[in-house]
């Protein structure tokens, strides 16, 4: 038996066997700042998705919430990956659930491996069946979960949630940060720290790219 294991990070590259992935979306749009937004980036998974007419209502509503929130939800992504698996049991696929892994601290992405080959059907048949599955239910909400300003601004609003631990950490080991540093700035001084120290982690945010 093939399985095609899928760790969604980015889009599904149709090919036999292990499934390949990219780290961009649909006609990948470019990184924009959270102000001009992340909703208008994740706007454009929306439209790509409606326009396709592949993505099912369950996918567009995510995607709505999400343009509206600036964000995608871990656990919208998950509902709509546990379709997903659904889906392929409805069209009998095989699948495995793995352990999620993470894109960076924080930020868990969902993982399987699904057959590709199926008594009485071609590979390019099963192929087929199990990319109308993932179109429908979760192909645009993962590529968007990724997109670089939609990360950023999630990296981001997790280190303004944790900013007052930092500041204290890098005061008690004598590191004097500015009342304007940016919040790059602050990390820099945290990655200063640990160099300097081998030891002291002020706050760890680190993205697998």
């Amino acid at each position: 038996m093939t399985l095609r294991r899928l760790v969604l990070v980015g889009v599904l590259v149709a090919v036999a066997g292990t499934a390949a992935v990219a780290c961009a979306g649909p006609d990948a749009p470019s990184a924009t700042p959270v102000t001009s937004g992340a909703g208008a980036t994740l706007a454009v998974y929306l439209d790509e998705a409606v326009g396709s007419g592949r993505a099912g209502p369950e996918q567009v509503e995510v995607l709505e919430r999400s343009v509206a929130d600036g964000t995608v939800q871990y656990e919208d992504l998950a509902e709509l990956t546990r379709l997903t698996f659904d889906c392929f049991t409805e069209a009998g696929i095989d699948y495995i659930e793995n352990e999620p892994t993470e894109l960076g601290v924080g930020l868990p992405l969902p993982s399987y491996s699904w057959a590709a080959e199926m008594p009485g059907k071609t590979l390019d048949e099963v192929q087929a069946m199990g990319d109308a599955c993932i179109d429908r239910y979760s192909y645009w909400a993962a590529a968007a979960y990724q997109d670089d300003a939609v990360v950023g601004a999630a990296r981001d609003a997790r280190m303004r949630r944790d900013l007052p631990q930092v500041l204290a950490c890098l005061e008690e080991n004598g590191v004097e940060v500015p009342t304007d540093a940016t919040l790059d700035e602050i990390r820099r001084h945290v990655e200063e720290l640990v160099v300097a120290t081998e030891t002291v982690v002020c706050y760890d945010d680190f993205i697998w790219w």
